[in-house]
């Protein structure tokens, strides 16, 4: 016959038993966050932009849209943030290609515009207004 555990030993089994339902419950939100951190070519291109695109996609910036290139699969996340935009580029399979601002762009159509001309598919109707400014 198998052992049941004796009393002393329940309340490690339950404390056990709960720790491992955490861990079932938050692991897999944890794992859909996005990168919290720029590669190393980003940072050495790009510097300081590159660690801001990332702070503005994992919550201090507003996401504008996510916009993905045929070609390649890869996906571009557009993010807006003290009213600057930011770029971060990643492979289809979420691995980090670079991140950098477009400061000199001052409206989400102008972003979008550059990253069309890209081979990003951006609908054409969300590539009119401020263009001229």
């Amino acid at each position: 016959m198998i052992a049941i555990a004796n009393r002393s030993s329940m309340p490690v089994l339950l404390l056990l038993g709960v720790i491992v339902a955490m861990a079932v419950l938050i692991l897999p939100k944890i794992s859909a966050q996005p990168i919290a951190v720029p590669n190393d070519h980003a940072v050495e291109k790009h510097g300081e932009d590159a660690v801001a695109a990332y702070q503005c996609i994992t919550g201090e910036g507003s996401i504008q849209g996510k916009y993905t290139r045929s070609a390649d699969g890869r996906v571009a996340t557009i993010c807006e943030m003290n009213s600057v935009f930011y770029v971060v580029l990643e492979e289809k399979n979420g691995d980090a290609v670079t991140a950098f601002k477009k400061d000199k762009l001052k409206c989400l159509a102008q972003v979008l515009n550059y990253i069309n001309n890209r081979g990003y598919g951006v609908p054409a109707e969300q590539l009119t207004g401020c263009l001229g400014s």
